[in-house]
C-alpha cells in the first residue's frame, strides 16, 4: 500500500519555500517539529527558535514559592506531632544556625521521625505519601526528565501510568509547581505530585544516576536568544533531529532532541541576575525570621 502524501506548512512566514510553487507544498514533512510547530529546514527551524526563546528571560533567577500553604510548624502543632515548646526549640536552632529546614531542624533535635516530617509535609501539601519500595515504574519514568533538573527541584518521576498518560513525581521540600508544568508541556501528559522523605530521595537519586540514560548535556546559557538558537540548531543537525521541545525550567532551559536513533537532553543554566541593592540590617533579620516560621 503506497504511503500517504500529507501537505505541511513550513511556519516561518519568510519561508522562501512559502512563495514557491504550490506543487513543492504537497510532500511528506522532512523537516524539524518545534513545539508543536514544523520547519522545513535548519534556517527555518533555527528562525522559528530566536522567536521561541525571544520570550524567555535568559537571567532569569529562580521565583521562590508563594507561601499560600498553612506553616509547617502550626499544622505539626494542631496535629500533635510536636508541642509549642518544641515548636520554639526547633525555631531557636533553626535562627542561631541560619542554616536548614524547620523540619530538619526537628528531626536533628530528636523531635520527630523522618517518617512524620514526610507524613507532615504530604498534610501541608494535600498530596499523597509515595514508598518507592512499591512500585516497579521508577526506572522507566526515570528516564523521562533530565537528572539535572530533578536536582535542581528536587523532585523525582517515581510512577509512569501508560493508559492515562499520568506521570507520577515526587518532591521532599514542597511542591514546585512550575516543573510539574514543564514536565507537562515538554511530554504531554498528566502530571501528579507526591511526597517522599529525603533519604528516599537521595537514594532515588543515587539509583538514577547509575542508569544507563539517554545523553544529557549541561551548558552555560548564551547571553541574547539568537546565540542560543544557533546553538539549539547546530545541536539539532548534528543529531539528524525530528523533533525538538524546549521548556524553562527552575534555572535552566530544557530542551530535548529526539532523532531516528535517540532521545537526548540540553539544559542551559541561566544567567545569575543581577544582585539587588542591599538592604538594611534591621530589615534583613525582620525578614529572615518571616521566612522561619513557614519552613
Amino acid at each position: 500500500m503506497p504511503s500517504q502524501i500529507t501537505t505541511a506548512s513550513c511556519h516561518n512566514q519568510q519561508c522562501p519555500q512559502a512563495r514557491s510553487s504550490w506543487r513543492g507544498r504537497w510532500r511528506r514533512p522532512k523537516g524539524i517539529w518545534l513545539n508543536q510547530r514544523w520547519y522545513c529546514g535548519p534556517e527555518c527551524f533555527e528562525q522559528g527558535a530566536v522567536e521561541e526563546f525571544s520570550r524567555i528571560n535568559l537571567r532569569s533567577e529562580r521565583s521562590k514559592p508563594i507561601r499560600y500553604r498553612l506553616p509547617l510548624g502550626l499544622l505539626m502543632l494542631s496535629r500533635g506531632f510536636i508541642s509549642s515548646h518544641h515548636m520554639q526549640e526547633a525555631l531557636k536552632a533553626q535562627r542561631e544556625s541560619q542554616r536548614g529546614r524547620f523540619g530538619e531542624w526537628l528531626i536533628q533535635l530528636g523531635i520527630i521521625t523522618e517518617e512524620q516530617l514526610t507524613t507532615a509535609l504530604g498534610m501541608q501539601w494535600g498530596c499523597p505519601v509515595f514508598h518507592p519500595g512499591q512500585s516497579t515504574g521508577i526506572s522507566e519514568s526515570a528516564l523521562m526528565v533530565p537528572l539535572y533538573a530533578m536536582e535542581t527541584a528536587r523532585m523525582s518521576p517515581v510512577h509512569f501510568l501508560p493508559p492515562s498518560r499520568t506521570l507520577y513525581v515526587a518532591f521532599c521540600d514542597g511542591i514546585d509547581f512550575s516543573i510539574l508544568r514543564s514536565i507537562e508541556q515538554m511530554l504531554d501528559c498528566r502530571t501528579q505530585p507526591c511526597v517522599i522523605s529525603q533519604r528516599e530521595m537521595a537514594a532515588a537519586h543515587e539509583e538514577i544516576r547509575r542508569m544507563d540514560r539517554p545523553s544529557e548535556t549541561v551548558l552555560d546559557c548564551p547571553r541574547n536568544f539568537r546565540d542560543l538558537a544557533r546553538e539549539v540548531r547546530e545541536w539539532a543537525e548534528t543529531n539528524q533531529a525530528e523533533r525538538v521541545g524546549a521548556v524553562t525550567c527552575p534555572e535552566c532551559l530544557w530542551v530535548r532532541i529526539e532523532g531516528p536513533a535517540a532521545t537526548g537532553h540540553l539544559l542551559f543554566r541561566f544567567q545569575a541576575a543581577q544582585p539587588k541593592a542591599a538592604t538594611s540590617p534591621a530589615l534583613q533579620a525582620i525578614s529572615s525570621r518571616h521566612a522561619l516560621a513557614y519552613l
